[in-house]
């Protein structure tokens, strides 16, 4: 939305900012997007965006690529706002992901295979010995033969 003295002198919200009542005449009137959230253009109308999925911004940003990347084996939550590095969340037990991920990205490890932990890139194998016949979290789920 714009700022207007006179109707030919209508000056844009600037980037991190938007207006969405008309007639609004001060700078101060442009309002904050917020905590993750941002503005693709000066100017804007309506609320601002949120950061895309697997991203995340603690402050309001000036554009879509001033959000974080949550990281490896990591995602955020859909329709939830993605304000902190807390919005982040970590593939689970059993599950796996060497690339930044959205929910239900992180694929289950294979048969014979576990996690370490949450978060993880890679599955490992069950110790020589064990095996598992169904999703394995941690070596406690690989049975011995």
């Amino acid at each position: 939305m714009f700022l207007c003295l006179a109707i030919t002198d209508c000056t844009p919200c600037p980037l991190g900012k938007y207006n969405n009542i008309i007639g609004q005449d001060e700078a101060s009137d442009c309002k904050d997007c917020g905590a993750g959230r941002y503005t693709a253009h000066e100017g804007r109308d309506s609320s601002c965006l949120a950061c895309d999925r697997g991203r995340y911004n603690d402050q309001a940003v000036l554009n879509a690529a001033l959000c974080f990347k949550c990281g490896t084996a990591k995602y955020t939550r859909s329709g939830v706002l993605s304000d902190s590095a807390s919005s982040c969340v970590e593939c689970p037990l059993g599950f796996h992901s060497n690339v930044e991920v959205t929910p239900g990205d992180c694929p289950e490890c294979p048969l014979g295979f576990y996690t370490k932990g949450v978060a993880q890139q890679e599955c490992e194998e069950c110790p020589r010995g064990f095996y598992n016949d169904q999703l394995a979290r941690t070596t406690a789920d690989c049975s011995q033969w």
